[in-house]
């Protein structure tokens, strides 16, 4: 007879078996050696820092004092953040326009300044960590309400702001702080996970000391270059020299309509004529007829301009533009944040299509990364991008992933859940084929 004790002992063991398959192990099967090696390090060489942690806290962005605003701002003043997207002068934004009703909660993690990294005077409470999270009543096709990392579709990356070093504190705290709460759901779903940052290497060693279920829910691999060769040495071995034939009897044609330059920087227009040089650049073309344009909205106008310009004045964009007898015809807008780059925006003249400008422009920025001393640049563009893939030749894997809450009960769910996705999955699978 199977009694209620030994029912959940199988559930539990059953549930084990389950997150020791290969796809759990794969979440760590980085690209980047190098990252996952220094994500360890960190956590090792801190692992004393749990006794800094003093609270953490859910405030929404209209309660927010100023101390905690200065606080925010000191934390990304002082320390490399993981996640350009996540810090104040382009997440304020992001959210004055694309959560209107005020549903973001930002998750705060406070610590004491154990060390200098922390805090200069010691002993007082700093911010250690901070990432936006949001209640979603449904998931996929499944009335489920859950809780996730808040994103929108100008905004490339979920990992959390962490000061280095203290990324298991945070998610310890995080998840704690989930399970407290009386309405996240069973689980919590990140989207946006690039899976070589130190931040998605501590998750994985918290869920798996505190027996959470994480498990990725779907992979997305975009363009990125990354090497140590120069950018003309790049191209040639990366481009096939087919295609490098082609793209120098597109430039040949294009040089005979007038004169081609490449302008570095905003111009003489200074910056602010730069990004409405690219909003009424964007706007000409299909998108603009599609509505999709940064210029076709109030909302995704004003974001663009106030996080470009923001970017402009803390020296962490870069602008880059092809023109025709002093005329844009393609536009490049690239973030900087420590050792990555990421190419943010880009548009071209659609009346020069023929051209290609958009990949010939690509094609004179391939010393971009080495000229602001990067270790690699994100393409921030959809998998299997025509265009880029066939100039860049490393990937990203920026993952979805979902972390059990609550205990047992979240934890069944969870996998019940995955369960359930796997199968339609594969149905849909031996249906394609």
């Amino acid at each position: 007879m199977l009694t209620a004790g030994k029912g959940c002992i199988l559930v539990m063991e059953t549930i084990e078996r389950y997150t020791e398959r290969p796809n759990d192990g794969a979440m760590i099967a980085m690209t980047d050696k190098a990252a996952y090696h220094n994500a360890h390090h960190n956590d090792v060489a801190h692992k004393d820092v749990a006794v800094a942690a003093l609270n953490s806290e859910f405030v929404r962005l209209k309660d927010m004092s100023d101390d905690q605003l200065a606080a925010w701002q000191q934390f990304d003043d002082s320390h490399d953040s993981e996640n350009i997207f996540y810090r104040s002068w382009y997440l304020l934004p992001s959210l004055e326009q694309f959560d209107p009703d005020g549903d973001v909660e930002l998750f705060l993690c406070w610590g004491k300044g154990h060390d200098k990294k922390c805090d200069k005077q010691q002993g007082k409470q700093q911010l250690i960590g901070i990432m936006p999270v949001h209640m979603e009543g449904r998931y996929g096709r499944w009335p489920l309400p859950h809780i996730s990392n808040w994103m929108h579709p100008n905004l490339f990356l979920g990992n959390p702001n962490i000061i280095p070093g203290y990324e298991q504190v945070f998610w310890e705290q995080l998840l704690r702080a989930l399970d407290k709460k009386y309405d996240t759901g069973p689980f919590l779903h990140l989207y946006g996970q690039a899976k070589t940052l130190p931040s998605a290497v501590a998750l994985h060693n918290v869920t798996r000391k505190t027996r959470r279920f994480n498990d990725v829910v779907q992979t997305t691999v975009r363009a990125m270059l990354e090497t140590d060769l120069r950018g003309d040495e790049y191209y040639r071995q990366t481009v096939r020299s087919k295609k490098r034939k082609e793209l120098r009897r597109l430039r040949n044609r294009l040089n005979d309509e007038g004169v081609v330059d490449v302008v570095r920087g905003c111009g003489d227009g200074g910056a602010e004529q730069w990004i409405e040089n690219f909003l009424k650049l964007e706007q000409s073309g299909w998108k603009g007829e599609a509505g999709s344009a940064l210029g076709s909205h109030h909302t995704t106008r004003t974001f663009f301009t106030k996080v470009m310009m923001a970017a402009h004045q803390r020296g962490l964009a870069d602008f880059s533009s092809m023109t025709l007898d002093g005329r844009p015809i393609a536009m490049l807008a690239t973030l900087i944040n420590g050792d990555y780059g990421y190419s943010f925006k880009t548009c071209f003249d659609e009346d020069y299509a023929r051209f290609s400008p958009g990949v010939l422009l690509q094609i004179e920025l391939m010393d971009l990364r080495e000229q602001h001393g990067l270790k690699l640049i994100d393409s921030c563009a959809s998998q299997n991008h025509p265009m880029i893939d066939s100039l860049w030749g490393q990937r990203r894997d920026v993952v979805r992933r979902s972390v059990s809450l609550n205990g047992i009960f979240g934890y069944g769910i969870t996998v019940a859940l995955r369960l359930a996705e796997r199968a339609l999955d594969a149905v849909r699978a031996k249906l394609r084929a």
